[in-house]
């Protein structure tokens, strides 16, 4: 097999800034350009081949693994105990693998879907490897604000591209393979590189949330930050056209406001968020429920009492294995032989070709009550972890900020899971986790009394928060 001069070249530059970022770089760093990749840069991207198909986000994941085995033999990680947060995950992975084993790794009679064993690598434990490189990771507050530079300046990309997309403006959308209608779904909305509009949704929710951490300190250069690019991020998540999307939006924005805005401010603020969304409804729920999204509207009302249907055909399979389920994965065909029920004047066949529309609901039928159980007490610990750290009085600032924009990212997950199988993309879990390991991290940092010190301006520089005061009256800032 021959190699091109030019690619090889470029294969021989990029090793050495891969070596160097290695040595100097930062894991978490590392952990956010694995999100960007695997977002924006994978198979559909570029592939070539060595032996193997290979693709950027593929060289990526032994490249994290290696950088992070540097840095530990390197004594640049900072290990900490088992948490009751590690416990939950690795219990619920635990289940999960032994569900796959039992059921299968791959679904018969359905190899055009994604196969049980990589839908567990790209949902489960790649998550969870990004979750232990940044829970073991140096943390101090000028990292975080990296991460949330990144986050958003990813986001405004995002954002801007989907505009493009709903518009017709391909010429502007980047990389082209986003035009192509052959791939992924949703072509017609704001989908971005990964080919469907609910993990475009949650990215550019997550960038909103970012926006608010970086700006909030910036007083009136902040005020500025938000007017030139809150109604860019606005309208990518409008252009998705997903429910899901602008219920995350907007809940996830309000828990963070409530978390970081002083007492007065909150409730001002807050108040106005409801009441905006409250005549939005009243007045407008006939176009939300039947929207043109590259569609007719009784098609997207079809699609919206499918729901029904799938919450029907789970109730059966449920009752049938209630305790571990059909195996992770096995919804697509075990399905099949419940659609044929009589008992229901719901139109079963239509969600025949189709995948779970709920997290919940999928993991009751795929891992039983055993399964769900563990999936619902992590989550529970995970928001308690996030929470306690974003209103403790006792830690600095930043370290708050950060429970506080991660309780908000999970309730952004959460209404993305109520509607969606959100497994099945492989660019989800990965943030989420992201940014719950580093959470964790400082969480147990605080309480072994390791935490990073501030630098010297951040504790002579008192908190502005866009000029509203310290979010909790009376609490120390770092």
């Amino acid at each position: 097999m021959s190699i091109p001069p030019t690619t090889a070249l470029l294969a021989l530059a990029g090793a050495a800034w891969a070596a160097i970022f290695a040595l100097r770089g930062r894991l978490v760093s590392a952990c956010m350009l694995y999100l960007v990749v695997i977002a924006a840069l994978g198979y559909n991207f570029y592939t070539f081949r060595l032996g193997i198909t290979v693709s950027f986000d593929r060289l990526m994941l032994p490249f994290l693994i290696g950088m992070y085995l540097l840095h530990r033999k390197m004594g640049r990680t900072v290990p900490k105990p088992v948490s009751r947060v590690d416990i939950c995950l690795f219990f619920l992975i635990g289940i999960l693998f032994a569900d796959t084993v039992y059921g299968g790794f791959t679904i018969e009679g359905a190899e055009d879907m994604a196969s049980p064993a990589y839908r567990l690598l790209t949902g489960y434990f790649v998550p969870l490897l990004i979750y232990w490189i940044a829970r073991n990771s140096p943390l101090d507050r000028s990292t975080l604000r990296i991460v949330y530079a990144a986050l958003l300046g990813f986001g405004v990309y995002l954002a801007f591209t989907g505009i493009m997309e709903a518009t017709g403006s391909y010429w502007a959308v980047y990389p082209k393979y986003i035009t192509d209608p052959e791939l992924g779904i949703h072509f017609g909305r704001a989908r971005g590189p990964m080919l469907q509009s609910v993990c475009l949704g949650l990215y550019i929710d997550a960038a909103l949330l970012a926006l608010w951490m970086l700006a909030k300190d910036m007083k009136g250069r902040g005020i500025l930050l938000i007017a030139i690019i809150a109604p860019l991020l606005c309208a990518g998540a409008f252009f998705t056209y997903t429910r899901s999307v602008w219920i995350g939006a907007v809940g996830g924005l309000a828990a963070l406001l409530f978390l970081t805005l002083r007492r007065r401010w909150r409730y001002l603020v807050l108040g106005t968020i409801a009441a905006s969304a409250i005549i939005l409804v009243t007045f407008k729920i006939d176009s939300i429920l039947g929207f043109e999204r590259g569609q007719d509207a009784q098609t997207v009302r079809r699609s919206a009492e499918s729901r029904a249907s799938f919450a029907y055909v789970s109730w059966l399979m449920f009752q049938d294995r209630p305790l571990i389920g059909y195996g992770f994965g096995q919804f697509p065909v075990a399905k099949t032989e419940y659609l044929a029920d009589r008992k229901t004047d719901l139109v079963l066949e239509a969600i025949r070709t189709d995948i779970h529309h709920n997290l919940f609901l999928s993991m009751l039928v795929d891992a039983g009550i055993i399964g769900l159980s563990a999936f619902l007490i992590m989550l529970i610990v995970w928001w308690q972890v996030s929470w306690s750290t974003a209103r403790s009085r006792s830690l600095p600032r930043w370290v708050r900020d950060q429970g506080a924009i991660t309780a908000a990212l999970l309730l952004v997950y959460l209404c993305q899971a109520f509607f969606h199988e959100t497994s099945y993309m492989p660019e989800a879990n990965p943030l989420l986790f992201f940014m719950l390991g580093m959470t964790v991290n400082l969480h147990l940092s605080a309480k072994n009394g390791t935490l990073a010190e501030p630098t010297a301006a951040a504790k002579i520089a008192p908190p502005s928060y866009m000029g509203f005061g310290s979010p909790h009256k009376g609490r120390p800032t770092a």
